[in-house]
């Protein structure tokens, strides 16, 4: 199965809770801030 880790942050909180999740995951995995992927 894949992961797929989504996150918007503007103080950076969400951010490190974020890849603190990301990390626990042990299946394939990716994470993307939403803002780098909005045009």
């Amino acid at each position: 199965m894949k992961s797929l880790v989504l996150y918007s942050s503007l103080t950076g909180n969400t951010k490190k809770i974020a890849y603190a999740i990301y990390d626990e995951i042990q299946e394939e995995k990716d994470i993307k801030d939403v803002n780098e992927l909005v045009d």
